[in-house]
């Protein structure tokens, strides 16, 4: 577990110009919790530990909430948000299982989704889920399919193999032990250059889809709804300042050229 280093409500305020409503500190400040080995979005060898954190932090400043934040495995501090000791986790994407379990916050930016193939033989792939029918799909145990895959995983109509590492289903993919693998643009290119399949592994065309991150929040703190609404309200807030454009810019756009 990491604690990391905070920041003052007015330092948060003056990093993305946020209007901020600031209100007397609570008896402790509350926890929410991130993870690691997510770059570019939640990585300790990130700026800032990763897009997402100072985006989130700014967010909480600017909805008045005085929060710690602290890095910890993802399944542990996604556990402790279900238990209620802790408020939030980000950043996640949303799944049926995980909106059933937690509440999803306004989504704090997009990524784009790319499916990936050998470049030898990259399957045909028209946009649609259907023109997938009969592959094996590689995903890492613990992270979620895109619903429209999953569904199609249960129905029979694709296999799924999940490795223990991002980086095995590159491999997997490029020995031809799974036909596609799934994930967010950013990590996907970041998880082929450091395996050295640049040249072996292609992104298909068109791009699968375009999917919102989230922060999500305890169903099981008693005003979880007030603390939800309070953080969308601050998110809309600092959405609306021209800094937000220029973090799009300098952040998400400038690693989808």
């Amino acid at each position: 577990m990491r604690r990391l280093p905070s920041r003052s409500l007015l330092s948060l305020c003056l990093f993305l110009a946020a209007p901020c409503i600031i209100v007397p500190a609570a008896a402790a400040p509350l926890l929410v919790i991130t993870g690691d080995d997510y770059p570019p979005f939640a990585s300790a060898n990130q700026p800032d530990d990763g897009f997402s954190l100072p985006l989130v932090r700014a967010a909480f400043a600017a909805s008045g909430m005085d929060i710690t934040i602290e890095v910890m495995p993802w399944r542990r501090g996604y556990d402790m948000v279900l238990r209620g000791e802790a408020i939030a986790t980000f950043p996640y994407v949303e799944t049926p299982e995980r909106r059933r379990e937690t509440a999803f916050s306004d989504a704090l930016y997009e990524v784009v989704q790319d499916l990936v193939a050998r470049r030898e033989d990259p399957p045909a792939f028209d946009g649609r889920p259907e023109s997938l029918k009969g592959l094996t799909i590689c995903m890492p145990f613990g992270y979620a399919l895109p619903p429209v895959l999953e569904r199609r995983v249960e129905q029979g109509a694709m296999t799924r193999v999940s490795p223990a590492d991002p980086a095995d289903c590159a491999s997997l993919v490029a020995r031809g032990r799974a036909d596609i693998a799934v994930g967010d643009r950013w990590s996907l290119r970041r998880i082929i250059a450091a395996t050295g399949l640049q040249h072996s592994l292609t992104a298909l065309q068109p791009p699968f889809s375009r999917t919102g991150h989230h922060a999500v929040f305890s169903r099981a703190v008693a005003d979880w709804p007030r603390l939800l609404d309070a953080f969308n309200r601050g998110l809309a807030r600092v959405k609306a300042t021209p800094a937000y454009a220029g973090w799009l810019r300098a952040n998400i756009d400038a690693e989808d050229p």
